[in-house]
């Protein structure tokens, strides 16, 4: 049954007793005076002004009769009031779960209700029980003494003294910075009556903050989890936070925890001062290029940019054009060889060519900092390097490429093209049209100036078959001229001669010599002369001179040179065409060809010849040397290097020609699978022999050979370890000409 709020235990404010527990009398039965009526307010009894005086003041009585149906039998009323001079029972509730039915006088008995928990035997253990447990806020302060309740409360001023913590959701930003402090405290007995909470907040700008947080209920009130504030003035803030309840207090102090800044710097203006033979481009000198292991000088100008309205290591300036923010710290990073001191200038050097970035660090007063990454700015020209011509695109036109030897990475950033000019229509009706139209492709002569390298600015010089239309008269046909500086990457035209093309070219260091090819009138029945005018250009003068040879300076059967190997028919009339394959080099006093032979229709490049002459003059002759062995070669390269003549071609068989002792042996060293796995797989055909190339060599131990059916096959060669290996890919464009220097 429910028991109205005016009796319910108040535990543990205070301790019951005989009157809220109602102490029981079991002779306290007195007969119904007069009748009950459902809803009145009292009853009255019959019986003496001592019998009432035994009732408690207030308490349940319960009216019983033994006429009516089992279930209206017995009522039950809670009375506020009695009056023992009237024997009445007054502010009478009927409780819960009792109908409320008319009960008659002189039948119906009143008596002190009696149930188990209000008896007095559990009446009095309940007393004990509460005594024992004590009341809400007894202490003590001495262990193991007390009440229940003050042994909790001394374990809780130990447990719960307050721990602070907090975190935020930013540590460092711009200014406003907005930040959202999180209260992470622990241990604050929330969960007792009449705590009070107290936290501080010193947010390290003067602002302090406090706030209380107090449970006066048995509902469980927490602190506020956020605060938000918002720091207007630069600088680096100590954040301190106390939190207090009433066992103890708490303190949290994180050092430095908040760094407010300026905005930071717009990137800084890097500018070269170039020295020497350096060039710099872009606005304000942010490129340059120069050789490796020169010193490059590295600035940030004073004054104000003009386009920005900052300084140019960024600053914002104030009214009177002194930065609000300044610059204290400047970390360079330039990937070179020095160490970099904190200062607006600096000096960087390279050992290796490559194209590098700039990169600069500042770092403001207010711990702003902003970092600049200018990309390919510094770009280091190795002393010599590989050129590699490439054609553009849809276009008459080449790029060259340059590729460091000693990094061994191709650069391609802007160079100018190239105009070739070139007309192979008049070979469109020739017999074995395709193979004239690709040789005259590679119709090109290449050799430096001088002794100056590419990375030291030197120059270079280009020569090309201009070709012709398909009626014009061979006379008009040229040998274009240009001289190329890899450093600076220009190209100057110099005056074009007369020659037909399909010449063979040779240079010394002071000459560019141009020989045999077609001549300028045409071919007679069974014969396919040769031009034997040899032409002689002077690389200082630039300037070309010729002379006939006679046939005594065909030597040692070398006077075959004067025809192209050719078959013929029954009319005449070439089978093969009036053209022959070379592939020539110069090694040390003397120059060195290979020319085609044919075995049936098949052109074939056997037959190797030299140059005679002196010091004096290096080409006054030509003399056969021993053939190529196992001569089934349709293509390939003859390359100059230290310990002799290489001919190079889609294979590892490498073909050693010793100058000392005029003999020629295949070098072998098992390396075919190894030369394989360098290929371009991915390529249908890659393993073919007969796949065309293009080779240089620095005329010392190394070769570089790039086939054409791949941008992926570029391999070097070591002559001292007859090893291949693979180099990065070129550029993906059809490939013109290589050359070193």
């Amino acid at each position: 049954m429910s028991i109205p709020d005016e009796i319910k235990i108040k535990y543990p404010e205070k301790i019951d007793n005989d009157v809220n527990l109602f102490l029981v009398k079991d002779s306290l039965r007195l007969p119904l005076l007069n009748d009950y009526k459902p809803k009145d307010s009292s009853i009255v009894v019959s019986g003496t002004e001592s019998d009432m005086a035994a009732f408690p003041p207030s308490g349940i009585i319960t009216l019983t009769e033994q006429c009516s149906d089992p279930e209206e039998r017995a009522i039950s009323f809670f009375y506020g009031s009695k009056n023992d001079t009237t024997q009445t029972f007054e502010n009478i509730k009927l409780l819960d779960g009792f109908p409320d039915v008319e009960k008659l006088a002189k039948i119906t008995n009143v008596t002190l209700n009696v149930v188990a928990e209000h008896h007095n035997n559990i009446k009095d253990a309940i007393i004990q029980i509460e005594n024992f447990a004590g009341i809400r806020g007894d202490k003590t302060l001495i262990p193991k003494t007390g009440s229940m309740e003050a042994r909790i409360n001394y374990l809780r001023a130990i447990a719960l003294k307050p721990k602070a913590w907090f975190s935020s959701n930013v540590k460092e930003g711009i200014i406003p910075l907005k930040v959202i402090f999180t209260d992470l405290s622990f241990r604050l007995a929330t969960d007792t009556l009449n705590n009070e909470v107290t936290t501080i907040w010193d947010f390290g700008d003067g602002d302090i903050r406090t706030f209380n947080f107090k449970n006066d209920s048995e509902a469980t009130t927490s602190t506020n989890t956020t605060i938000t504030k918002v720091y207007e003035v630069p600088g680096s803030y100590t954040v301190t936070y106390k939190i207090k309840n009433k066992f103890g207090q708490d303190d949290l102090q994180f050092r430095n925890y908040i760094n407010a800044r300026f905005p930071a710097p717009d990137n800084a203006v890097v500018s070269f001062d170039p020295k020497g033979n350096q060039i710099v481009s872009g606005d304000f000198n942010k490129n340059i290029r120069a050789s490796v292991n020169s010193i490059i000088n590295l600035k940030i100008q004073d004054g104000i940019n003009p386009t920005t309205g900052r300084t140019f290591s960024g600053e914002e300036v104030g009214s009177t054009g002194n930065p609000i923010d300044p610059v204290v710290l400047y970390t360079w990073e330039l990937t070179d060889d020095f160490i970099h001191s904190n200062y607006n200038n600096t000096k960087a050097l390279y050992e290796t060519g490559g194209i590098y970035d700039t990169i600069l660090r500042v770092d403001t007063e207010s711990n702003s900092f902003r970092i600049t990454n200018i990309l390919n700015t510094i770009d280091i020209v190795e002393n010599v390097n590989m050129w590699h011509w490439l054609y553009v695109t849809g276009s008459p036109e080449v790029k060259a490429s340059e590729f460091g030897l000693i990094s061994e990475v191709y650069k391609t950033p802007q160079t100018p093209t190239l105009q070739l000019n070139t007309n192979n229509n008049f070979l469109n009706s020739d017999v074995n049209s395709e193979r004239q139209k690709f040789e005259f492709s590679r119709n090109i002569g290449f050799c430096p100036a001088n002794l100056t390298t590419s990375g030291n600015s030197g120059d270079s010089f280009l020569f090309w078959a201009s070709g012709r239309g398909a009626t014009d008269s061979p006379t008009l046909e040229k040998v274009y001229v240009k001289t190329y500086n890899g450093f600076d990457k220009s190209y100057k035209s110099q005056d074009p001669f007369q020659r037909a093309y399909n010449w063979m070219f040779l240079n010394t260091q002071s000459n560019a010599y141009f020989m045999l090819g077609r001549p300028n009138s045409g071919f007679g029945s069974f014969t396919s002369p040769v031009n034997i005018k040899l032409q002689t250009y002077n690389l200082i003068t630039k300037t070309i001179s010729a002379h006939n040879f006679p046939d005594t300076a065909f030597q040692a059967n070398a006077i075959e040179l004067k025809q192209n190997e050719s078959l013929y028919n029954a009319g005449g009339d070439t089978l093969t065409g009036n053209f022959s394959i070379y592939r020539s080099t110069w090694k040390n006093d003397n120059g060195y060809f290979l020319r085609s032979s044919l075995i049936g229709t098949e052109t074939i490049i056997s037959s190797l010849y030299s140059t005679i002459g002196g010091v004096s003059n290096p080409f006054i002759g030509l003399k056969k040397l021993q053939d190529l062995p196992n001569s089934n070669y349709t293509e390939g390269q003859l390359l100059s290097m230290s310990n002799g003549l290489f001919f190079f071609n889609n294979s590892s068989n490498i073909s050693i020609y010793e100058d000392s002792s005029n003999t020629w042996y295949v070098a072998g060293n098992n390396s075919g699978l190894s030369f394989r796995s360098l290929q371009d797989k991915t390529v249908s055909g890659f393993e073919k022999e007969s796949n065309t190339l293009l080779g240089t060599s620095n005329g010392d131990h190394f070769a570089y050979l790039s086939f054409d059916y791949s941008e992926n096959s570029i391999v070097r060669f070591n002559n001292l370890e007859l090893v291949f290996s693979k180099l990065p890919p070129r550029p993906i464009l059809k490939q013109w000409f290589m050359g070193i220097y």
